[in-house]
């Protein structure tokens, strides 16, 4: 809980003033209570997560993959 003094310091409550500004400043539509953030570590994290998103918002089990290219490109 928000509560707790383990909640209270740290990057914990970082994140959540984080959290808090964000969900002021998002669009309409998607400013409701349903509104989900996940915090990640890396890249291929974040892309793992937008994945298994994608696929449970969908029901489509499958996803288009390029290969050989790059994020530059």
């Amino acid at each position: 809980a928000l509560g707790s003094p383990a909640i209270r310091r740290g990057p914990i409550i970082q994140q959540v003033a984080l959290l808090e500004r964000l969900r002021a400043i998002m669009p309409r539509g998607l400013d409701n209570d349903n509104a989900q953030f996940v915090f990640c570590n890396s890249g291929a994290e974040a892309v793992e997560n937008a994945i298994k998103v994608a696929r449970a918002a969908t029901g489509r089990p499958n996803i288009v993959c390029f290969e050989g290219r790059k994020a530059s490109c």
